[in-house]
């Protein structure tokens, strides 16, 4: 059953806090592995991120760590 607002059942919040605290933690040691700083969302800094990724390993290095049907992954291989 779907449901609005779901998240005022503290069991869904608690996974809710959970999966984010674990999301947190993969970039954080992603962004360790790859020697760089791996900022969230769709801003000029991920923009930015994303293009010095992409001049040190190759485009190819965005399909390990973004989803390729955004826009943002466009504007990083000056698509858009």
């Amino acid at each position: 059953e779907q449901k609005v607002r779901a998240q005022t059942d503290v069991v869904v919040a608690g996974a809710s806090i959970l999966a984010r605290a674990k999301f947190l933690q993969g970039l954080e040691k992603l962004g360790s592995t790859l020697a760089t700083s791996l900022p969230k969302g769709a801003s000029k800094a991920v923009i930015l991120a994303g293009k010095k990724l992409v001049s040190e390993h190759g485009k190819n290095i965005l399909s390990r760590l973004s989803k390729s049907h955004f826009k943002t992954n466009n504007l990083v291989l000056g698509i858009e």
